[in-house]
């Protein structure tokens, strides 16, 4: 019923481990800084640090059904996903150039897209007699939302920051 941004930095570091702590290797020390949401934390291990922050974008009462979505531009690749809750990974997945979800409210529609020089875009396509007062989005973030000026939103975190521009 939405979108989940998460920023993401990756960094590697020394080895800190000791002789007699190496029998410890393989655990993962994890941080987290609300539980509620997981939407920050912090996972080290011997080699890495990840730190992550994630934004929540809910479309509050859409419709999205998998028969609505339309796929446009399929990219001759794949993409293969392994992540700890699927451990045979997620295979073969395609990327498109536009993918339209049609009437997530009655009479609009969800287009998403990549611009070259703006990075990943969406718009909603309202056509003639609905109601835009429909589109209602619910934000869920650590940070704080602002709303500026010029009207986009703007909601910045250690690792990066989110503007929506206006309507």
């Amino acid at each position: 019923n939405g979108l989940t941004y998460v920023f993401l930095k990756v960094e590697e570091v020394e080895n800190e481990i000791g002789e007699e702590d190496k029998s410890q290797k393989s655990k993962i020390k994890s941080k987290k800084r609300n539980t509620d949401t997981e939407d920050r934390g912090l996972l080290q291990d011997e080699t890495i640090k990840m730190e992550w922050e994630r934004v929540d974008m809910e479309l509050k009462n859409a419709n999205i059904k998998k028969e609505n979505i339309i796929k446009e531009g399929s990219s001759t690749g794949f993409s293969q996903y392994f992540l700890a809750h699927c451990p045979q990974g997620i295979r073969d997945v395609r990327s498109y150039e536009k993918i339209t979800i049609k009437e997530i409210y009655p009479g609009i529609d969800w287009v998403f897209y990549n611009s070259d020089k703006k990075g990943f875009k969406y718009d909603f396509i309202v056509h003639p007699g609905a109601d835009v007062k429909q589109i209602q989005m619910v934000y869920s973030s650590f940070a704080p939302l602002k709303l500026n000026e010029d009207g986009s939103l703007e909601i910045k975190n250690d690792l990066g920051t989110l503007t929506e521009q206006a309507p």
